[in-house]
């Protein structure tokens, strides 16, 4: 196993390779680097510059100055992936399944995007694993009564900044419970809630829970911190 120590930037968990900085997303399908090739864990791997608008140049200016890679699943299914955000590291098995002992779930794929069964409000739902979004969302008739909390900034490639409240809502994920905080994406972002997944569970759900990711298996394994 591999460990990255992991720097926060802007919300962001980013580790470092090189003299740059990369981001392990989940929610991004290719790999985006600032050329053709990335050599990783001793592999070159051929990578794309531009994937649906998002570029490295364009990341830069909400992630990290000197972020030159977003990490995608077309490399993270190759690995056991383990986020542990609370101990800001973040852990790549190429061989073996994580060594952790936590409650293993069936995921799902939806265009190439990782899915996790959970209940939000009570209504069982499933939600796509993004470990690059730094907001959870979910559709705005899961809210319920519930009041907003707050209100933050977000991004996305091609549509660029917007605001959203923030909801707190009750989440169980593999039997564990715990508050989240949600938004609701702009009106021309909601057809993302419309391929099935009803909601996306961000950064905020990687900071309360050990997450190892292994897609080789279709299964992640949580723990709550």
């Amino acid at each position: 196993m591999i460990v990255y120590p992991v720097t926060f930037h802007n919300g962001y968990p980013l580790i470092q390779i090189g003299n740059g900085y990369t981001l392990v997303g989940t929610g991004t399908p290719a790999t985006i680097h600032t050329h053709a090739q990335l050599d990783f864990m001793g592999m070159m791997h051929n990578v794309v510059q531009n994937y649906n608008q998002a570029t490295i140049a364009n990341l830069r200016q909400h992630i990290h100055p000197q972020l030159d890679t977003v990490i995608g699943m077309d490399i993270i299914s190759r690995y056991a992936v383990l986020w542990q955000l609370s101990e800001t590291r973040i852990a790549f098995e190429e061989l073996k399944p994580c060594d952790i002992h936590g409650t293993p779930v069936t995921i799902t794929q939806t265009r190439g995007i990782p899915v996790l069964t959970t209940s939000v409000n009570g209504q069982e739902i499933r939600m796509f694993l993004d470990s690059g979004t730094k907001v959870s969302y979910v559709q705005q008739n899961l809210i319920g009564q519930a009041a907003p909390q707050g209100n933050v900034q977000d991004f996305f490639p091609g549509h660029g900044l917007f605001h959203t409240d923030l909801w707190r809502l009750q989440t169980q994920v593999a039997g564990h419970a715990c508050q989240i905080e949600y938004g609701v994406l702009p009106h021309a972002l909601l057809p993302l809630l419309n391929l099935g997944p009803r909601g996306i569970l961000g950064i905020d759900f990687l900071k309360k829970f050990t997450v190892c990711l292994n897609v080789r298996q279709m299964q992640a394994t949580i723990i709550a911190n």
